[in-house]
């Protein structure tokens, strides 16, 4: 038979291309956890979802204390709204290069 189908029985399982997904999700994980920069995670409201050990470090805050919360703690008072909507506001703009990323250290 000629064409692009593979000689293999289709009960037969092709391990790297079913595994590629799985460790490439495995390796984001670690990176995630173990970059030494701090990286909040908010969904599309500017509630905290997740948080890495590099936050935890910069913040002093645990991912269990800060779950769910608004960004808006971690500055002072007075910056928390301003500087919330603006992380807010650039979630929500497309990004060209597909990826956003926020500096709030001037």
């Amino acid at each position: 038979m000629t064409g692009t189908q593979q000689d293999h029985h289709p009960d037969q399982r092709v391990p790297d291309q079913e595994k590629e997904p799985d460790k490439k999700i495995q390796q984001q994980a670690l990176a995630f956890n173990y970059i030494y920069d701090g990286v909040i995670l908010t969904d599309l409201d500017g509630w905290i979802i997740d948080w890495n050990h590099g936050a935890e470090r910069m913040f002093g805050y645990t991912k269990a204390e800060i779950m769910g919360k608004s960004p808006g703690i971690l500055h002072r008072p007075e910056e928390a709204p301003v500087l919330t909507q603006a992380i807010i506001d650039g979630m929500v703009e497309p990004c060209l290069s597909g990826c956003c990323t926020y500096s709030l250290l001037g």
